[in-house]
Formats: structure tokens, C-alpha cells, sequence
């Protein structure tokens, strides 16, 4: 029913290690194919990792034009024959466990939703955002019709939200057109970076989408507290601190 997508820079041992640790905490979803993109010094201990994991699962590539992040993704894209996509980051750890999570992606299927944030839960500070809107309810999350009129009223909350963000499960027809628009950079974010791939409240021609809302923490980031301190995994004690946070966003 839906595809893991990544494309990733593992470029140091810790971020391997980091790989390593958030794929193991939802490694059983029930995923039809896992379509990774891997660059940096540590890509092929990616995919040996992956593949010896996986097996007839597994579609690796190593791609890493000068068109950057949006159209290599676009090519690895090509491998996605599912209605819905889940993009993986490899710094955020699954908190809800692989059985639930593929219940979230049925339901959507079921009620066909478009999207659903899926990280930066925040004690609960994700669904404050959607405060004032009128939600549809469902089992493991609610959904509404995010157009115009409800952005404003969301981004009038603290914190507001992003119109679309890489941490999402996206139905594959909304991935492949995000992909497929290139011209869209406000924040003059680097090619190569993924950040490219997301859209902030102003960019409104992306509206209406038909969001979905979960009930409660799905993934939590390792080391970003986004805004909310004391919400990342290493600040609640749950994760090693090796080493401090480094962010490509920060050097950009």
C-alpha cells in the first residue's frame, strides 16, 4: 500500500549510526518497497545495511547530479508504485511502533487524506496548531480540508505550520508534483538540500489539501527540539548524546 522514500546524506558514523537506530524502530511497517537514495562517505554502508535487511525489498540508488535534491528524488521517484509515500529521515525515531504506524497509512488510504506531519509532536504543541478548526474525527487521527480560510486561522495559532513538510506520509500523486515544481525557493535554500522540497504558510497555490491530524506521537526527532525545548529524544534522556546537534540548515 505505500512506499518508504529517502534520499539522505550520511556523511559521518554518527549519522550512519543514527540511520541505523530510526530504521530499526519501525523496521516491520508494512511497506511494500523501500526506495532509498543514499550520498556521502558512508553510502554503500547504507545500502549493504539496508539490502541485507530488506532483500527483494529494497531499491537503492546513489544519485547525485547538479539538478540537486528535487530532481534526483524525482528519478528514484520513478520506483514508486504505491498510492502513498512515507519520506524518511534518518534522525527521527518511531515512537508509536511499526503495527500503528501502518494502521495510520490504511486509514488515510481509507479516507483518502493527503497528508499527515508526521514528527515534532511536541508534548501535544502539532494538533495546538490546528486550534479553531473544525476536524472530521477518526480512529488514530482527524482529518479537515486545509484551504485558505483555515490556513489563516492556523497560523494565527503560536507556531502556525508548514503548508507541506518532509517529515509526512503524502499520497504519491502530491509527492510526485511537489517534486516536479522547481522554482519555488523562497528562504533561497541550497539545491542540494532537502529543504527545498517544503513549503512555508505563504505558498498558498499549494492549497486546498486534505490534511490529517494524529492523535498522538508517531516519530520524534533525535536531536531538534523545533522550537519546543525539552522535546527531542536526547533532552527527554532517551537517546545517547555522542555528540551535539548539527544541522546542514544551520550552515546554510
Amino acid at each position: 500500500m505505500f512506499t518508504v522514500f529517502a534520499n539522505f546524506f550520511i556523511d559521518t558514523e554518527e549519522r550512519f549510526l543514527r540511520m541505523t537506530d530510526s530504521y530499526g524502530s519501525f523496521s516491520t511497517v508494512g511497506a511494500e518497497r523501500w526506495v532509498v537514495n543514499a550520498r556521502g562517505a558512508f553510502a554503500e554502508d547504507v545500502h549493504r545495511y539496508l539490502s541485507m535487511r530488506l532483500g527483494a525489498r529494497y531499491y537503492p540508488s546513489t544519485i547525485e547530479s547538479a539538478g540537486g535534491w528535487l530532481q534526483d528524488s524525482s528519478m528514484c521517484a520513478l520506483k514508486i508504485e504505491t498510492a502513498y509515500v512515507l519520506c524518511w529521515l534518518e534522525d527521527h525515531i518511531c515512537m508509536c511502533g511499526s503495527n500503528t504506524l501502518s494502521r495510520i497509512v490504511n486509514e488515510m488510504s481509507r479516507k483518502k487524506l493527503m497528508l499527515l506531519m508526521y514528527s515534532f509532536w511536541q508534548n501535544g504543541v502539532a494538533r495546538d496548531r490546528y486550534r479553531g478548526v473544525d476536524f472530521q474525527k477518526g480512529d488514530l487521527l482527524d482529518f479537515f480540508i486545509d484551504d485558505t480560510l483555515t490556513n489563516k486561522i492556523i497560523q494565527r495559532n503560536h507556531g502556525g505550520s508548514y503548508l507541506i513538510s518532509l517529515a509526512s506520509i503524502m499520497s504519491t500523486e502530491l509527492f510526485r508534483k511537489v517534486l516536479s515544481v522547481d522554482n519555488e525557493n523562497p528562504h533561497n535554500w541550497p539545491k542540494a538540500t532537502p529543504f527545498v522540497f517544503e513549503k512555508d504558510p505563504s505558498q498558498v497555490q499549494w492549497l486546498p489539501l486534505v490534511r490529517a491530524i494524529p492523535k498522538f506521537e508517531l516519530f520524534c526527532s533525535i536531536d531538534d527540539d523545533h522550537g519546543a525545548p525539552g522535546t527531542c529524544l536526547q533532552a527527554r534522556g532517551l537517546y545517547p548524546l555522542r555528540q551535539s546537534r548539527h544541522s546542514y540548515a544551520l550552515q546554510c
